[in-house]
């Protein structure tokens, strides 16, 4: 399809652009991996995120046949990723967003040999779960500006910024969850899984 005459500014806006970059970023999908795929090239793929060309009928068909999403998902025609009543039983039920369905699902048809499933399961069975949600939620409640909508904070510079609710919940996620796990692993391999000679050996060590 020929090129848009409107700038990319204006057309990474549209709906098709705007959710094919979503999912790609929510399943980690290159441009490459994704021209692979559907049989295009990376150049068109590149075109299609900035929404400067569309794929015909039978390329938006592969890319939702990938991505397992519907056809009207991409188009903005819908508002969940899929047709299948069942997904969207999960979106009424739960309440998750469809990037959160898609990311799920995604994550589980990659690692059908793992415990992955179950340890989300046992972090959402987890008593404190709620607890932990709780918390996030009256953080971001009392951190927004209420007349925009945006978390305020002071630059170090001493200036005043804003970030939106999905920059600081990342922010939150990283600084306190990923930043922190390796070192949370290694403590519980060192309290854990190091034998008792190997830990009393490592103790005379430091000594």
């Amino acid at each position: 399809m020929a090129r848009k005459k409107e700038s990319a500014y204006e057309t990474e806006k549209y709906p098709f652009p705007s959710r094919l970059r979503k999912l790609m970023e929510v399943t980690k999908t290159t441009q490459r991996e994704l021209a692979l795929a559907i049989g295009v090239r990376p150049q068109t793929v590149s075109l299609y995120v900035q929404g400067q060309s569309f794929p015909d009928v039978n390329g938006l068909a592969k890319i939702a046949n990938f991505f397992y999403v519907s056809a009207d998902y991409l188009i903005g025609n819908s508002e969940m990723p899929n047709a299948d009543m069942v997904m969207q039983d999960i979106h009424k039920i739960t309440g998750l967003s469809a990037g959160a369905i898609c990311k799920l699902q995604n994550i589980f048809d990659k690692n059908r040999e793992t415990a992955f499933s179950d340890i989300i399961s046992l972090l959402i069975e987890d008593s404190n779960a709620e607890y932990y949600l709780a918390i996030i939620a009256e953080l971001i409640s009392y951190s927004f500006d209420n007349s925009g909508g945006k978390i305020i904070q002071v630059d170090v510079d001493g200036t005043d910024m804003t970030i939106s609710k999905e920059k600081m919940l990342k922010t939150i996620f990283q600084v306190n969850l990923i930043d922190g796990l390796p070192q949370i692993c290694e403590a519980y391999k060192r309290e854990f899984a190091i034998s008792p000679a190997q830990r009393k050996k490592e103790t005379e060590g430091e000594e």
